[in-house]
């Protein structure tokens, strides 16, 4: 795993999405797209997401297996 998807849910907004390690304060990226960019990307999401739904991903060094 490398990365968190935060599905928006519907009629909500985000704007200047941002998170931290909270061990050692360090920012992770964060990039807000449509789901439709979410599937041309071939992201996967547990939940279903129409193409006009935002999602914030925050990406992080992948955790490896016993991490």
């Amino acid at each position: 795993m490398d990365k968190y998807l935060n599905v928006v849910r519907e009629g909500s907004t985000v704007s200047d999405p941002s998170a931290f390690v909270l061990d050692t304060g360090e920012k992770l990226a964060t990039r807000l797209i449509t789901g439709a960019e979410l599937a041309a990307a071939k992201i996967t999401s547990e939940e279903p997401v129409k193409p006009t739904t935002q999602v914030v991903v925050i990406s992080f060094p992948a955790v490896k297996k016993g991490q």
